[in-house]
């Protein structure tokens, strides 16, 4: 899995079972939205306790730091962690994969 960081908003894509032209269009779309984009790197998902642990490189440079807790959004093959005032990207991204997936 891979991972970019904008300002609030760390975004996890499955990179095996999501098109390069589809992680192009999320990128851009919150690059756009918060005027911001911080390297990527490659990640994983673990389980811990009752919800999921992601470990993600450059999460200090938007905003995230170890052990914060954040608000979660998903869609086939991707993961949008964001920080309170970013959940309407969020459910866009969510919007635009679901339209990849018709």
């Amino acid at each position: 899995m891979n991972d970019d960081a904008f300002d609030g908003m760390l975004f996890v894509v499955d990179s095996e079972r999501v098109d390069d032209a589809d992680v192009v269009e999320f990128v851009i779309a919150a690059a756009k939205d918060t005027d911001s984009i911080y390297p990527a790197g490659a990640v994983s998902i673990s389980i811990r306790g009752e919800g999921y642990q992601v470990p993600l490189p450059g999460a200090d440079d938007s905003g995230f730091h170890v052990d914060d807790d954040a608000p979660c959004s998903s869609a086939h093959g991707m993961l949008v962690v964001v920080h309170e005032g970013n959940k309407r990207l969020a459910r866009d991204l969510q919007t635009i994969r679901e339209g990849q997936m018709a």
